[in-house]
């Protein structure tokens, strides 16, 4: 039996992956080892089969583009930092991933539900008390070490990540409860 071409799909036979990455700068691309090259084929096939199964729900369709999201960024800033390549503009929080993004937008929209709830409860006008609780924040932020900063959202991230990993545990039980 002929060795498998890693350049073919195996669950789509007459499927050939291109790699549509390919530029002027080839050259400064070591050589692709086998193996990770038959791994990307079949994520690939997989994603092919996946999106194909997700197509008709918008919710399915959405998570996956945030997991794609995640990766595709992960992979994009390792390969330029490996060829030395400097983003043209600063990053900023668009060129987080899209669960961070979320985050953020999510804070912020809880900041501003609760900024109402607390200006209706306290007859206070909220531009005001927006004014007020800034200059708290703004005052308590100055104090606060960039590296205790950093270290508060990686334990954050970590404790949002398990419970997203505990969310899709009990969900998978349930699933398997209903389908028996």
């Amino acid at each position: 039996m002929p060795a498998a071409d890693p350049t073919k799909c195996r669950t789509h036979h007459n499927f050939l992956t291109i790699m549509n990455n390919q530029n002027e700068d080839l050259p400064k691309f070591p050589p692709a080892r086998p193996d990770i090259t038959a791994e990307i084929v079949a994520l690939d096939c997989l994603l092919a089969d996946l999106i194909l199964k997700c197509q008709g729900n918008a919710r399915e369709l959405d998570n996956l583009v945030g997991v794609l999201d995640n990766h595709l960024a992960d992979c994009e800033m390792g390969r330029d930092k490996l060829l030395g390549i400097e983003s043209e503009r600063p990053l900023t929080m668009t060129d987080l991933p899209i669960v961070e993004q979320k985050m953020i937008f999510g804070a912020g929209l809880f900041s501003a539900y609760l900024l109402e709830t607390v200006a209706i409860m306290t007859k206070t006008d909220p531009e005001l008390l927006g004014e007020k609780i800034s200059e708290k924040v703004n005052e308590a932020m100055t104090e606060i070490p960039k590296d205790e900063i950093t270290n508060t959202l990686n334990r954050y991230l970590i404790k949002h990540a398990e419970a997203l990993d505990e969310y899709h545990r009990k969900f998978l039980i349930r699933m398997q409860i209903d389908s028996n």
